[in-house]
């Protein structure tokens, strides 16, 4: 048995090496020629999985440690049988920390907003639990869960940017059907927008036009804007970069507890789809504990701050935009609230830190 795998992905060195072959290499450089004896090609977001890729090889599985699909061709999959698994989830308390981040440097705890949540997923919710915790107002916005009836308070996207303070987008990339999200902010939405808003993309970069994100921030629709992903990655917008606020490189999920559920999501189905019995329950077994992971209480955005600091990673892209692919690729530790301890938090705030995840110690 023979599986290549992107070479980005933790946690997966000796993982399969028991059960055959294992090659592992860049995502991007993953070619045909890689898979013409495989079986198992396990992914990120950049190797696209089509025809031109599989289509001469023997490959039975395909996984993604990721939670988008676009670059999946599904139906091709699904017409050769070729089994699936993605990681849906893994990554959303993740993105939840990178939106705290970026939030409370705009409105520092316990100062509040009007948070309109564009697309209520696995991670949509886990940013609206965020927003909440922080003493924020929600409004959700997701079509699709509307129409199912699942999601009935959700309201139109075109209200969201009427009311709400602050527009986050965690909407999954999509061409067709009723709902696509591709150019979902465009041009001809800046007539919809409130002035003086603040704006947040970590879904895909394809959801905005940088046309309408340029015209929105010159015109003062957009006071605040911070992007986590782009059009056209890794050759991004180099004057948009420096307009908007915070610029980061696609890293919104790349907390280690994320890559570390991806990665353990994606062996056990892995194992499930190619009756690797020993691997059905593997996870990954603990991860490093931050350098500094004790935080003196000073403010409840300084402990945030503490944990993560979006600010420190637009600084790293801005110094140098041409290794966005190298930062994405070793990018550095990065710990979720539930790795750090904050001490002598006084008791009013004692019970936000706790729910956003953090220990408390003396």
């Amino acid at each position: 048995m023979k599986f290549v795998i992107d070479d980005k992905i933790p946690f997966l060195s000796g993982v399969f090496e028991p059960y055959g072959e294992v090659l592992y290499k860049s995502g991007s450089a993953i070619c045909p020629g890689d898979l013409a004896d495989a079986d198992a090609l396990i992914v990120r977001t950049r190797t696209k999985c089509d025809e031109t890729l599989l289509g001469k090889s023997r490959v039975s599985f395909v996984g993604t440690a990721t939670i988008g699909m676009d670059h999946i061709d599904l139906k091709y999959l699904e017409n050769r049988k070729i089994a699936f698994a993605s990681a849906p989830g893994c990554n959303a308390n993740s993105v939840a920390q990178y939106f705290a981040s970026v939030i409370s440097h705009w409105f520092p705890y316990p100062k509040r907003a009007v948070i309109g949540i564009v697309g209520v997923g696995h991670v949509g919710s886990a940013v609206a639990k965020m927003a909440a915790i922080l003493g924020h107002e929600v409004l959700l916005c997701d079509p699709p869960r509307k129409e199912r009836g699942d999601l009935p308070e959700a309201v139109a996207f075109q209200d969201v940017l009427a009311h709400a303070d602050v527009v986050t987008m965690h909407v999954p990339l999509t061409s067709e059907g009723r709902d696509p999200t591709r150019k979902m902010f465009s041009d001809d939405m800046l007539s919809f927008c409130r002035r003086g808003q603040y704006f947040i993309n970590s879904s895909r970069g394809a959801v905005t036009e940088d046309s309408a994100v340029r015209k929105a921030m010159e015109s003062g629709i957009f006071r605040a804007v911070a992007l986590d992903v782009w059009n056209h990655e890794p050759e991004i917008d180099r004057t948009l970069l420096e307009q908007v606020d915070f610029a980061t490189p696609h890293i919104a999920g790349y907390s280690l507890d994320g890559k570390a559920n991806g990665s353990s999501m994606i062996v056990r189905a892995a194992a499930q789809a190619l009756h690797l019995d020993e691997l059905k329950d593997w996870r990954v077994a603990e991860l490093p504990i931050p350098p500094s992971d004790v935080i003196d209480f000073r403010s409840v955005a300084d402990c945030i701050h503490a944990s993560y600091d979006v600010a420190a990673d637009t600084q790293r892209l801005r110094n140098a935009p041409e290794q966005f692919e190298m930062q994405r690729g070793n990018y550095p530790l990065r710990r979720e609230f539930g790795a750090y301890t904050v001490r002598n938090a006084p008791k009013e705030s004692q019970m936000v830190l706790s729910r956003l995840g953090f220990h408390l110690g003396e």
